[in-house]
């Protein structure tokens, strides 16, 4: 059987018996794959570094002809190590639960050129330094059109008009409300959000990263975020739910710090 050559993150991995592990990676050329790789816990193993969680690695595997059939690892090579994630408690933690997403998320040999470009973009951005917290609400955002899911921010969630008048944003249906269509329940957002809202939609995680964004802004985007993954999505995992264990997202602070600022200043005309 002839082996197939591919670069990939890897995801997650765990030992198989006393030599060998299972590692589970996400490539360019087939999507989510796991192959077993003999000998990577042995010392003298050159293929143990490539296997490393959170590399990006060239592999050549003889991969299996079954859908969620194991493949089998040949050769490694470490591509980039990635480890300045492990330095940083929430680099790691943000990294990991981005894996978790990507493993509960999608479906063995689906490939996704874009999903994998976005995942290996994201990491280099944390394991380079820049903020691990607004690169993940990036993440989240640019991601959730991989597992079916979007936002109405082109267009009134309620009447479909595009490029409307807008009013606010709505955080129980995730999309902006025009003018004609804004109720006396609805909570109206600063134009300075929204516009936060829309500069992420047209443009990318690259250009997103280095600007100086608002961090009640990110607050307020990464909790609707996890929320929407959760109850939307159906993607859930353990970390998400310590993440919003934190203090940022008590009640008590989004409503006194967080979505307070939402509403100064700025109103639409």
């Amino acid at each position: 059987m002839a082996a197939t050559i591919f670069n990939a993150i890897v995801l997650d991995s765990f030992d198989f018996d006393e030599n060998a592990k299972i590692v589970t990676t996400f490539s360019d050329k087939f999507g989510k794959i796991a192959f077993v790789a003999l000998g990577v816990n042995k010392v003298s193993s050159k293929n143990r570094y490539s296997i490393q969680t959170f590399s990006n690695s060239e592999f050549e595997v003889f991969k299996s002809k079954k859908y969620n059939g194991l493949s089998k690892l040949k050769t490694g090579i470490l591509i980039n190590q990635n480890n300045n994630i492990a330095n940083n408690y929430d680099d790691y933690l943000y990294v990991s639960c981005i894996s978790k997403i990507i493993i509960s998320g999608t479906n063995f040999d689906q490939k996704n050129y874009k999903l994998y470009n976005l995942l290996n973009e994201t990491i280099k951005i944390i394991n380079n330094k820049k903020s691990s917290f607004s690169c993940f609400a990036f993440f989240l955002f640019y991601a959730m059109n991989f597992f079916g899911g979007s936002w109405s921010l082109n267009q009134c969630l309620r009447c479909k008009r595009t490029n409307p008048i807008i009013k606010t944003f709505s955080f129980n249906d995730f999309g902006i409300i025009c003018h004609n269509c804004f109720q006396e329940n609805d909570t109206e957002y600063s134009y300075e959000f929204i516009s936060f809202l829309k500069k992420i939609n047209d443009n990318n995680i690259a250009y997103m990263i280095e600007q100086v964004n608002n961090s009640s802004f990110l607050i307020a985007l990464l909790y609707a975020l996890i929320t929407y993954y959760q109850k939307v999505l159906g993607i859930d995992n353990n970390l998400f739910s310590f993440l919003l264990n934190k203090k940022i997202f008590s009640k008590e602070n989004l409503l006194n710090n967080t979505y307070s600022v939402l509403t100064k200043a700025g109103k639409w005309v």
